[in-house]
């Protein structure tokens, strides 16, 4: 639960010569009045099971009541505050929970008997415990600047001064070194058998002094504290190797028998399972290796030129408006994984909001880059496991209930991990949903060319929302489609709804970028841009690219046929009726590890296939241990 508190306001009186003592003057004739930014951050805790939840702190300081938990911190002394559940415990005897870790505390300018503070008393402390009440949620009032005070969080914690409806521990008072300062309120059960619950809350917030850099439009100001775990985990997770995408990968590694088949990566392989390096890319480099004007200096923070111009015209198309009249802004990053994430920090820092939501399942790696970036991962339903293919209803419903200006991922062909993407009429229904919404698009193009071969059909679902004149944004990759894995190019473009804004969205990108990884690698985009450039080599490349789908599409084939022969039981047709480098088998986590145990093949424990990886002599092998897995494991 989130309260802000904060004024706002700017004097526009003539001022003359005479100085106000409100605030600085910011511009002509325009004070900026000095004044708090106060939050409060209502954290309710439910710690591994109902007993005993509770607010300690490691210099062993508990409160006898609620009001005693009320902490104003200390500028001279370190805090850390922990939450914890003294009925779970660690190997080690530590009770698990929470810390806080405070920062950005300040107190509020005005007196406590001012009416906007006693009403904004939550300001006060820093620390705060309450019980369990539904009707208390909002530490400044339901209606914050209407509120008297007599609905606030400092009635509340007061409240529980003497025996309310619960009764407390007795609680006692030792000394402790001061680095070890932290404090504990444990509740528990009373007559009413009521289960005692505490949300506990932290105050943190900043005074803002104006200055003329912050008119007419305030730059973001950034205060936080952090949440971590306390003693859930043996162990520091970071050094866990077991990310559930990469367990099988290294399992094969280790893997000595010489019949192993690794099926987990998202790479395509030949008839031999050796990597692919198209005709045509090697053709581009012995061009650019005798082209002595080439160099192998920086390239400016937004990439290749040439590369950014061509990227965008292969996404959105040859006769693009938003290209025209120039509200497309289209940066070089690393692949698909950089310019996604260079998206999620651009959003994270300007969009208003912070909530993303991505299909269920998605790509492994996509909850974890807009994560990191600090938005709010959300999920949306996409995959029927009884149908084994596109829960649409159910993901029109999901995207209805959004919130308005939520951020949904998209993957525009060749979905990840499932192979089902949804047809022209539907992507036409998914696209009004988004605009009437008014969410914000962000297409993952990861696969184009290599879910129906044609460069062009798989493009359609973009080129849709950017026909409609709205804004969006798209990551592409070259690693699928031109096999280069290892050169880590790929562009983020964003598609804006003026040359104005575009122009503004640009200088804003690239203070992204350059903290980041400041010049992106020249090689792999100068070979996407030798290819692109050259008439000759761009349709050597779309031959090279329909073979390689193509040849997908008879893998396929071939493991579905494989599969009926053997009497394998279910309906299997979903391998075929899927598209693009992967399969989702519908094979259990518990089938997926007995096929590597038995039979040395590695595919993800969501029972994705890389039929991209396959051929026909590893094609009965698979076929084998789905039929032996299925019949011995239903």
């Amino acid at each position: 639960m989130l309260m802000v508190k904060g004024t706002p306001y700017e004097n526009v009186n003539d001022l003359g010569d005479k100085e106000d003592d409100s605030g600085p003057l910011i511009s002509e004739n325009v004070t900026g009045v000095v004044h708090d930014h106060l939050i409060t951050f209502d954290l309710d805790m439910g710690i591994d099971g109902p007993m005993n939840n509770s607010f300690v702190k490691v210099k062993k300081c508990v409160a006898k009541t609620e009001k005693d938990a009320q902490i104003k911190l200390s500028l001279y002394d370190p805090y850390e505050f922990h939450i914890v559940n003294p009925n779970r415990k660690s190997r080690s005897g530590n009770p698990t929970g929470y810390r806080i870790i405070p920062g950005g505390n300040a107190v509020s300018l005005l007196d406590h008997d001012d009416p906007p503070q006693i009403r904004g008393a939550f300001s006060n402390n820093q620390i705060w415990v309450t019980r369990y009440n539904r009707s208390e949620q909002f530490a400044g009032g339901v209606l914050a600047y209407q509120s008297h005070g007599d609905d606030t969080l400092q009635v509340w914690s007061d409240r529980y001064e003497t025996n309310g409806p619960y009764q407390l521990r007795t609680a006692h008072w030792d000394q402790g070194r001061p680095w070890a300062k932290a404090h504990k309120a444990s509740a528990l059960g009373a007559t009413d058998n009521k289960r005692p619950r505490n949300p506990d809350r932290h105050v943190l917030g900043f005074h803002h002094i104006p200055c003329q850099e912050d008119y007419p439009v305030m730059p973001t100001v950034a205060a936080s504290f952090e949440l971590k775990p306390a003693n859930f985990f043996e162990s520091n997770p970071i050094f866990e190797k077991d990310i559930p995408v990469c367990r099988p990968f290294a399992s094969s590694w280790d893997d000595p028998c010489p019949v192993k088949l690794n099926l987990s990566a998202g790479a395509y392989r030949t008839e031999e399972g050796k990597p692919l390096v198209l005709e045509v890319v090697r053709k581009a480099e012995q061009q650019l290796a005798n082209d002595l004007s080439c160099d192998k200096g920086y390239l400016s923070i937004d990439g290749l030129a040439d590369f950014n111009k061509l990227s965008a015209k292969l996404i959105l198309g040859d006769d693009s408006h938003a290209v025209d009249e120039n509200r497309v802004v289209t940066i070089q990053c690393l692949s698909g994984t950089g310019s996604l994430r260079v998206g999620a920090e651009f959003l994270a820092k300007h969009h208003q909001q912070r909530v993303v939501f991505v299909p269920n399942p998605t790509w492994g790696n996509h909850p974890f880059i807009f994560t990191l970036a600090g938005l709010s991962v959300e999920y949306f339903r996409y995959y029927d496991p009884q149908t084994r293919g596109l829960d649409f209803e159910g993901m029109l419903e999901d995207l209805g209930a959004a919130p308005p200006g939520a951020i949904v991922v998209l993957q525009s062909c060749a979905h990840n991990p499932t192979g089902i993407d949804p047809t022209l009429e539907q992507w036409e229904k998914i696209r009004q949903i988004v605009r009437s919404k008014g969410l914000l698009p962000f297409f993952d193009n990861a696969y184009q060319g290599f879910a129906s071969g044609n460069l062009d059909s798989d493009a359609q679902s973009v080129r849709m929302f950017v026909a409609d004149g709205g804004e969006c944004l798209i990551a592409q990759s070259f690693a699928k489609n031109m096999g280069l894995y290892g050169e880590r190019i790929g562009a983020l473009t964003i598609v804006c709804t003026s040359q104005d804004v575009a122009r503004k969205i640009h200088s804003q990108v690239l203070l992204v970028v350059r903290p980041m990884y400041l010049s992106p690698p020249i090689h792999g985009a100068s070979i996407v841009t030798t290819i692109l450039k050259n008439s000759d080599m761009y349709k050597d490349w779309t031959i090279e690219l329909k073979g390689m789908a193509d040849r997908i599409i008879s893998m396929r084939q071939q493991l579905y046929e494989a599969i009926q022969a053997r009497g394998t039981p279910g309906d299997w047709s979903h391998i075929i009726k899927q598209i693009g480098m992967f399969s989702f088998t519908g094979l259990n986590e518990k089938q997926v590890r007995w096929m590597a145990k038995e039979y040395h093949i590695y595919i993800t424990y969501d029972g994705r296939i890389s039929i991209a990886s396959l051929s026909s002599k590893t094609v009965p092998q698979l076929a084998d241990a789905i039929h032996a897995a299925v019949t011995r494991l239903a």
